[in-house]
Formats: structure tokens, C-alpha cells, sequence
């Protein structure tokens, strides 16, 4: 680099040697004709070395392009060629199809390429060969005259420069001749006056080529000024267009690049759209459908004894009843983030936000809140379910009894929804912003549910036929069955219980469960004791069931 460096400061192109501080700093005219003068017409050379310099500039640009053409139109030519080879033709169904799209996209690529050469070649290279031609017409035409009238005025001033000494040596022997003679006598005098007859016939001669130099180094000079004034206006004309056209092509180069870039990207999204429709299970579907040989196994074909005189029968078949062994690591999905979870309200009554789709203001579940009922549900037409965050495939029953025991302790209407989903499998989420309609709000106490509106107030009066407390009032009904010991059981318990292995019976999400596959005909089974305990005390359905029924009657309390 260092060489490389002392190579340019040695050019003729190069400005380095002529950079210095400008005398004032605050002169207003930054046009040539008024910057470069100076003593001994140092401008000159500076001005020249610039035009050199733009003049190899371009050449550099011109071949920038060259070269840059050359790579794309190398690099279109391998992808036109690559467009060809085969791809995937003994592939059948969308793998085909997308396998086809690449190769077609691929070729429609080398195509733009090959486009973007074209342009290049037009709109970059030949407008830098037209512009060449025009700094080359402008050397021959401008500066090759004023390089000749600088010569001529350079020859002139070494002519008055030469007068000039010789007047000035006459001079000095005329004063040194006049001195001497004031000293002298005699023969001496003689000759000193001899000399100094001479000496002034000479200087006489001297002073008249002295004038004739000057006054034509003068006229050369005025004729100068205007030619270098002209040729420093051309030179600036020049300079900037020579800018502005640099810029020019540079950005439509790189316009050029965007648009072959937009339409890769172009390209790579319709690949991107196709291989969308492949489907791994599909496109082995479709293959067993189509070039399935069917499920029936011929057996190896037995002795026959050609002793018999009965003939052979047909070969016997057999049905494929296989389960299919893979050693493909699970589907890892990724799930979006879900923000924080939503703060539900206690205490007595509280249904919760995630009750009903519905707050304390009656606006609708947040986002936030619906994404992470969606997250833990996941997707309605996956194949797959379960598989979340890279976790072990869940069944729809050990989906619900996991939401279930994460929901433990929540409030009631919460406790109410997920034990309506205990005998279920885990479904989409019934709330859909999409609808704008909302379900109703429920609330379970033992096996029954009833509908209840979050935003009125539980204090004010409600059309209730019978007096609160009485047989006909169904809290006062479900506190007199978890007194007796009824079939409210624990969230936390009901989800051990589904994890242990037991399953409720139809139709009684809170009855005494039956542990699998320990049945006889005939027979009950017996209670696992460790699992089937009820805790009243702390059984936070009990408790709220109790504050909610002593707001409404204190003398029913007990």
C-alpha cells in the first residue's frame, strides 16, 4: 500500500505536490478563471495535472464496469446453465411442483441477469466511452492551443529575460568606465574613453531589443489572460459535468442492482409459495393412493406333493397389520411469546377475567389473554397436537387434566370451565375475536352449570321465585350435597387422579373415579384411599360457595 502510495505521488495526475493553505481563506469566487494564477503562472501546471487526473478517473470507472459485466454475465451464464440440469423429475405431487418452480425461477433469475448486463453495457459503459471521447476531443481541441501559448509566452519571457541581462551588463560597464575615467590621465584616459564610447553604443542596441521584448511579452501576456480565462472556464464546464455524470451512472448502477435484487426476491417468494403446499404426510398419502400395491402379504409358498392327485390351491394371503417404528426425532415447534398473564380478581364471587371473555368494565379478553388461551391449546387443525416448545406429544385427556391442575386455585367460574373440559378433548378456543361474539359466563357447582352475568351486581335484587335458603334454592341445594359429601372434588386432586389413571364416569365430573383396566364383571372395584380423601377446609369452592350464601342471607350462614 505504502508503494502503492509513492507510486500516485509521483504521477503526473497526482495533486498531493501542489495542496497548500490558501493565502485567504475567505475569498468568495471559487470559479477557475479566478483561482488559478499565482506567481510564475503556478496555476497552470495544477490545472493541468486535474484534467489528467479526471481524464485517468474515468478511464478507471470505464473499466470498473468492464470488469463488473463481465461477472454478471459470467455468473448468468452458470445459472442458465444450471436451470437446465435436472431436478427432481422422478418426483411426483407438490415436491414436483416446487421442485419445478425453483428450476423455472432459477432460469427467470439468470434471465434478469442477463438483462441487468444489457443495461449495464448501455446505460454505465457506453455513456463512459462517449464522455472519454469528449475529455479526448476537449485535449486536442482546448488545451493542446493553450499548451502552445504558454510555451510561446514561456519563450518570450527568457527573451526579455536575456535583453534584459544585457542592459543591465552595458549598464554596469558604463558606470564602472565613467569612474575610472575620473581617476585616469594620459594614454589611460584615452582608452577608457574609447571603451566607454563603445560601451554606450552598445547599451543603446541592448535597450532597444530591451523595449522590443518587453512590449511583446506584453502583448503575449494580454493574449494570455483571455485564452487561460476561456480554457479555465471549459475546464470547470467540464469538471462538473464530469462529477454529475459520475453520480449519475453510479446511482443508476445501483438502481440497477435493487431491481435485479427485487426480482431474486421476487423469485425466491413464489419458491416460497410453492413449497408452502408440501406436506410431508400428504405427499405419502397421495403416494400410497396412487401406487399403493394394497395391505394383503402372500405367504411363502408351502410343499406341495405331486402324489396327490387333488391340485394345488390358491396361495394364501394374509392382511399388513404392522405399527410403523420410526426413529424420527419429534417435530420441534415454536410457539409465539405470550406476554405476562392476565391478573385475575379473588374473592368472594369473582368469576375472573378468563371466566367469560369479560372484565370488571365489560370490554372483551384482551390479546394477550386470548393468545396464551390459544397457546395452551394449541392449533385446531394440527396434526400433531402437543408438541410444544420441543415437549412429548400429549393426548386431548392429558391436555385437559394438565390445564386443569395449572389452573388449581383460581377462582370459581375458572374452576367451572376447566372441569366442563376434564371429560373432553382439548378443543379451539370458543372465543373468536374474529365473531365478535362472546360465550356465556357459567358457573358449575357440583354437576350442574348456570349462567351468570360478571357485571351485575350479585347484592341487587333478581328474579328469583322462591326465598333464599329454601329447597328450591340451588346454592342452598349444592351446599347441603358437599355437606353430605357430594362430588365437588378438589382441582388439584382431580388432576393426580388423571394422571394416576383414573377416568370419571360419563356424565359426573365429580364422582368417585375408577381406576383402568381393574374391572370385573360384576364387580366393584376398590377405592384407591390415597387418592380418594376430600379436604372441606381447604376447598376453595367451599369457602366461596359460603361468603357468596352469607351476603345473600346471614340467618342461611350455617
Amino acid at each position: 500500500m505504502s508503494g502503492l502510495l509513492a507510486r500516485r505521488s509521483n504521477s503526473t495526475t497526482s495533486l498531493s505536490k501542489y495542496f497548500h493553505e490558501l493565502p485567504d481563506p475567505d475569498q468568495s469566487s471559487i470559479d477557475f478563471c479566478n483561482s488559478f494564477w499565482g506567481p510564475n503562472d503556478c496555476g497552470v501546471e495544477v490545472l493541468f495535472a486535474r484534467v489528467r487526473g479526471a481524464v485517468r478517473t474515468m478511464e478507471e470507472v470505464r473499466g470498473f464496469w468492464k470488469e463488473r459485466i463481465a461477472i454478471e454475465e459470467e455468473y448468468a451464464k452458470k445459472m442458465a446453465k444450471l436451470a437446465k440440469l435436472p431436478l427432481g423429475r422422478d418426483e411426483i405431487g407438490d415436491l414436483r411442483a416446487a421442485l419445478d418452480t425453483l428450476r423455472a425461477e432459477t432460469d427467470a433469475q439468470a434471465a434478469q441477469h442477463l438483462t441487468f448486463v444489457q443495461a449495464m453495457k448501455r446505460e454505465l459503459e457506453q455513456p463512459c466511452n462517449d464522455f472519454i471521447g469528449k475529455q479526448n476531443n476537449h485535449k486536442k481541441t482546448f488545451q493542446a492551443a493553450i499548451e502552445k501559448s504558454y510555451k510561446a509566452k514561456q519563450t518570450q519571457e527568457k527573451y526579455v529575460e536575456k535583453a534584459r541581462e544585457k542592459y543591465e551588463s552595458d549598464c554596469v560597464l558604463i558606470n564602472s568606465y565613467t569612474a575610472q575615467s575620473t581617476l585616469l590621465q594620459g594614454k589611460e584616459l584615452d582608452k577608457i574613453q574609447t571603451k566607454l564610447e563603445r560601451a554606450q553604443q552598445t547599451v543603446q542596441a541592448n535597450e532597444r531589443d530591451y523595449q522590443n521584448f518587453a512590449r511583446a511579452l506584453g502583448d503575449t501576456c494580454k493574449r494570455w489572460e483571455g485564452e487561460w480565462k476561456t480554457y479555465c472556464d471549459q475546464c470547470q464546464d467540464l469538471e462538473d459535468e464530469r462529477i454529475e455524470f459520475i453520480k449519475d451512472i453510479a446511482w443508476a448502477y445501483a438502481n440497477a442492482v435493487s431491481t435485479v435484487c427485487v426480482g431474486d426476491d421476487e423469485s425466491c417468494e413464489k419458491i416460497r409459495v410453492h413449497l408452502e403446499q408440501v406436506d410431508a404426510d400428504k405427499e405419502v398419502e397421495n403416494f400410497v393412493k396412487d401406487y399403493g400395491t394394497g395391505p394383503m402379504m402372500s405367504e411363502p409358498m408351502p410343499f406341495i406333493s405331486y402324489k396327490q392327485s387333488s391340485p394345488p390351491g390358491r396361495p394364501k394371503q394374509k392382511m399388513a397389520n404392522f405399527l410403523r417404528s420410526s426413529v424420527r426425532a419429534p417435530l420441534m415447534r415454536t410457539t409465539l411469546p405470550v406476554g405476562p398473564p392476565e391478573v385475575e380478581p379473588t374473592g368472594p364471587g369473582a368469576a375472573g377475567i378468563g371466566a367469560g371473555g369479560k372484565d370488571k368494565d365489560g370490554k372483551g379478553m384482551p390479546n394477550g389473554a386470548d393468545s396464551q388461551v390459544n397457546a395452551r391449546q394449541g392449533p385446531a387443525n394440527d396434526k400433531t397436537p402437543g408438541y410444544i416448545q420441543g415437549r412429548t406429544p400429549m393426548t386431548p385427556a392429558s391436555q385437559s387434566t394438565a390445564l386443569s391442575y395449572q389452573q388449581t386455585g383460581t377462582s370459581l367460574a375458572s374452576t367451572a370451565t376447566v372441569s366442563t373440559t376434564r371429560n373432553q378433548p382439548a378443543q379451539p378456543s370458543q372465543r373468536d375475536s374474529r365473531q365478535g361474539v362472546d360465550p356465556p359466563t357459567m358457573l358449575s357447582v357440583g354437576g350442574n352449570a348456570y349462567p351468570v352475568d360478571p357485571t351485575a351486581d350479585p347484592q341487587s335484587a333478581r328474579n328469583f321465585t322462591g326465598s333464599v335458603g329454601d329447597q328450591n334454592d340451588p346454592i342452598a341445594q349444592a351446599l347441603d350435597a358437599l355437606k353430605k359429601g357430594g362430588g365437588v372434588t378438589r382441582n388439584g386432586v382431580g388432576s393426580i387422579r388423571s394422571r394416576a389413571g383414573f377416568s370419571p364416569a360419563p356424565g359426573s365430573a365429580g364422582s368417585v373415579p375408577i381406576p383402568k383396566g381393574n374391572t370385573s364383571s360384576g364387580q366393584e372395584p376398590a377405592r384407591n384411599k390415597s387418592m380418594d380423601y376430600r379436604d372441606y377446609a381447604n376447598n376453595v369452592d367451599l369457602r366461596t360457595l359460603a361468603m357468596y350464601i352469607s351476603k345473600l342471607s346471614p340467618e342461611n350462614a350455617d
